[in-house]
Order: C-alpha cells, then sequence, then structure tokens
C-alpha cells in the first residue's frame, strides 16, 4: 500500500506527517499529489504548495492519522 503523507504536520521523531490518501499503485499515489497540488492552487495561489512525500507503509492507516517513521517499508519519492 503507498501513501500520499501531507508532510506539513510532522512531528520530529514521532511522525513524518498524516496521510492525505492511500493508493495501491504508485501511479496513483502521483496523480494523486498532481491533483491535490493543483486544487492547493486553485484555492490559494498560484505559488502555494503542500509539502508531500510518498511512501509504501508495512501496516494500514487511515487517511488523518499520523505516520510513524517505523511503518515505512520504503520512501519512494519526496518533494520539496
Amino acid at each position: 500500500m503507498y501513501a500520499l503523507i501531507n508532510t506539513m504536520s510532522q512531528i520530529p521523531s514521532d511522525s513524518i506527517g498524516t496521510v492525505a490518501s492511500l493508493h495501491r499503485s504508485i501511479e496513483a499515489a502521483e496523480r494523486a499529489d498532481g491533483k491535490l497540488q493543483r486544487l492547493n492552487c486553485r484555492g490559494n495561489g498560484q505559488n502555494s504548495y503542500i509539502p508531500t512525500q510518498i511512501v509504501r507503509l508495512s501496516c494500514a492507516y487511515r487517511r488523518g492519522e499520523h505516520v510513524s517513521p517505523s511503518s515505512v517499508v520504503r520512501e519512494e519519492r519526496s518533494q520539496h
């Protein structure tokens, strides 16, 4: 399971951020990130963005839950 993580709400050494969405493939997670960034720009201006990260998780999470660093199998892609 791949997760799109909003890293703006991370808690150092406790959470890498909150789950924005969950996907079965990395391609689907990347498409969801593009949609999230476009919606954010539409609502908040052209130069705004949400820092995100796509990771593969070892256990189940729900949207809005904080993700602990120990549940990440590997980091797939970072966006700054």
